[in-house]
């Protein structure tokens, strides 16, 4: 049995041998459906960049406290917002050197270098 696909319009007729089946399809250059795809995108990454700020106030905070392993947990929040800063990673390198955490303090300035 050979099955096929072809597109005609808004619906795409499929082939299974000597019969067809109509199913609705949706338009790749339906416009409505990227802008809206777009303006998520461009909510979740000011969302993003609004909590990278916050984690990293916070971070700046604890370690002004000398509260070195909340700054360690505020710097990984506002890293994991996929937005890279290279301070970061060298506050967490002064965290964990505080800390005593020696091999995780040199890997942490190298990245932030």
């Amino acid at each position: 049995m050979v099955m096929f696909a072809m597109a005609l319009n808004s619906t795409a007729q499929i082939y299974g041998g000597e019969s067809a089946l109509q199913l609705p399809v949706r338009d790749i250059y339906d416009t409505e459906l990227m802008n809206a795809y777009a303006n998520a995108l461009r909510e979740t990454a000011a969302s993003r960049l609004q909590d990278y700020h916050f984690f990293t106030d916070r971070a700046m905070e604890a370690i002004a406290q000398e509260k070195w392993d909340l700054a360690i947990k505020c710097i990984d929040m506002a890293l994991g917002t996929g937005y890279y800063n290279g301070d970061l990673y060298w506050m967490r390198g002064l965290s964990n050197e505080k800390l005593g955490d020696y091999k995780t303090a040199k890997e942490d300035y190298k990245t932030g270098m």
